[in-house]
Protein backbone atom coordinates (compact mmCIF):
# COMPACT_ATOMS: atom_id res chain seq x y z
CA UNK A 1 0.00 0.00 0.00
CA UNK A 2 1.01 3.60 -0.43
CA UNK A 3 0.08 6.04 2.31
CA UNK A 4 -0.95 9.60 1.41
CA UNK A 5 1.24 12.65 2.07
CA UNK A 6 -1.12 13.73 4.85
CA UNK A 7 0.28 10.96 7.08
CA UNK A 8 3.01 12.13 9.46
CA UNK A 9 3.12 9.37 12.08
CA UNK A 10 2.74 5.60 11.97
CA UNK A 11 1.16 4.93 15.34
CA UNK A 12 2.11 2.34 17.92
CA UNK A 13 0.78 -1.09 16.88
CA UNK A 14 -0.70 0.50 13.72
CA UNK A 15 -0.30 -2.57 11.50
CA UNK A 16 0.30 -5.24 14.14
CA UNK A 17 -0.38 -8.74 12.82
CA UNK A 18 -1.30 -7.55 9.33
CA UNK A 19 -0.14 -10.76 7.65
CA UNK A 20 -1.38 -9.81 4.18
CA UNK A 21 0.79 -6.66 4.02
CA UNK A 22 3.73 -7.33 1.67
CA UNK A 23 4.86 -3.82 0.73
CA UNK A 24 4.31 -0.34 2.12
CA UNK A 25 5.39 3.05 0.81
CA UNK A 26 5.69 5.82 3.37
CA UNK A 27 5.66 9.41 2.07
CA UNK A 28 8.35 11.95 2.92
CA UNK A 29 5.87 13.52 5.35
CA UNK A 30 6.27 10.59 7.79
CA UNK A 31 8.55 11.78 10.59
CA UNK A 32 7.84 9.07 13.15
CA UNK A 33 7.27 5.32 13.19
CA UNK A 34 6.18 4.36 16.68
CA UNK A 35 6.88 1.21 18.69
CA UNK A 36 5.71 -2.11 17.30
CA UNK A 37 4.09 -0.40 14.29
CA UNK A 38 4.66 -3.42 12.02
CA UNK A 39 4.93 -6.11 14.70
CA UNK A 40 4.34 -9.60 13.29
CA UNK A 41 3.59 -8.45 9.74
CA UNK A 42 5.08 -11.73 8.63
CA UNK A 43 4.67 -11.11 4.87
CA UNK A 44 6.12 -7.58 4.86
CA UNK A 45 9.20 -7.58 2.61
CA UNK A 46 9.41 -4.05 1.17
CA UNK A 47 9.37 -0.89 3.24
CA UNK A 48 9.82 2.07 0.90
CA UNK A 49 10.62 5.37 2.58
CA UNK A 50 10.40 8.43 0.32
CA UNK A 51 12.00 10.90 2.71
CA UNK A 52 14.72 11.24 5.29
CA UNK A 53 14.83 8.75 8.16
CA UNK A 54 11.91 9.14 10.55
CA UNK A 55 12.33 8.63 14.28
CA UNK A 56 11.85 4.98 15.10
CA UNK A 57 10.16 3.38 18.09
CA UNK A 58 11.14 0.14 19.79
CA UNK A 59 10.87 -3.04 17.72
CA UNK A 60 8.92 -1.30 14.93
CA UNK A 61 9.76 -4.08 12.45
CA UNK A 62 9.94 -7.12 14.75
CA UNK A 63 8.45 -10.22 13.17
CA UNK A 64 8.44 -9.05 9.54
CA UNK A 65 9.47 -11.36 6.68
CA UNK A 66 13.00 -12.77 6.97
CA UNK A 67 13.99 -11.12 3.65
CA UNK A 68 12.51 -7.70 4.46
CA UNK A 69 14.45 -4.59 3.48
CA UNK A 70 14.06 -0.82 3.66
CA UNK A 71 14.37 1.02 0.34
CA UNK A 72 15.39 4.69 0.38
CA UNK A 73 16.13 7.21 -2.32
CA UNK A 74 19.61 8.46 -3.11
CA UNK A 75 20.25 11.59 -1.06
CA UNK A 76 17.97 10.65 1.83
CA UNK A 77 19.63 11.32 5.18
CA UNK A 78 19.64 9.65 8.58
CA UNK A 79 19.95 6.02 7.45
CA UNK A 80 22.76 3.62 8.20
CA UNK A 81 23.41 0.15 6.85
CA UNK A 82 20.30 -0.95 8.72
CA UNK A 83 17.13 0.78 9.86
CA UNK A 84 15.07 -0.82 12.59
CA UNK A 85 17.12 -3.98 12.15
CA UNK A 86 16.39 -4.24 8.42
CA UNK A 87 19.01 -3.79 5.69
CA UNK A 88 18.84 -0.47 3.88
CA UNK A 89 18.99 -0.44 0.08
CA UNK A 90 19.82 2.99 -1.33
CA UNK A 91 18.99 3.93 -4.87
CA UNK A 92 16.34 5.24 -7.17
CA UNK A 93 15.00 1.82 -8.12
CA UNK A 94 12.03 0.18 -6.51
CA UNK A 95 12.08 -3.26 -4.92
CA UNK A 96 11.98 -6.19 -7.33
CA UNK A 97 8.21 -6.07 -7.77
CA UNK A 98 5.77 -3.93 -9.65
CA UNK A 99 4.19 -1.28 -7.46
CA UNK A 100 0.76 0.05 -8.27
CA UNK A 101 -0.47 3.08 -6.39
CA UNK A 102 -3.65 5.04 -6.75
CA UNK A 103 -4.07 8.62 -5.67
CA UNK A 104 -7.09 10.85 -5.75
CA UNK A 105 -6.62 13.68 -8.21
CA UNK A 106 -8.77 16.68 -9.07
CA UNK A 107 -10.55 14.67 -11.75
CA UNK A 108 -10.93 11.37 -9.92
CA UNK A 109 -8.33 8.68 -9.48
CA UNK A 110 -5.15 8.19 -11.44
CA UNK A 111 -2.77 5.26 -11.32
CA UNK A 112 1.00 5.36 -11.28
CA UNK A 113 3.04 2.31 -12.26
CA UNK A 114 6.66 1.92 -11.30
CA UNK A 115 8.64 -1.16 -12.32
CA UNK A 116 12.01 -1.93 -10.81
CA UNK A 117 15.04 -2.38 -13.01
CA UNK A 118 15.79 -6.06 -13.40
Amino acid sequence: ITLPASVTTIGELAFVGCISLTSITLPASVTSIRAYAFLDCTSLEHVILLGNAPSLGTDAFTGVHANAAVYVQTGATGYGATFGGLPVIVGDSAPPTMLITAAEGSSGFHTTLMKAAE
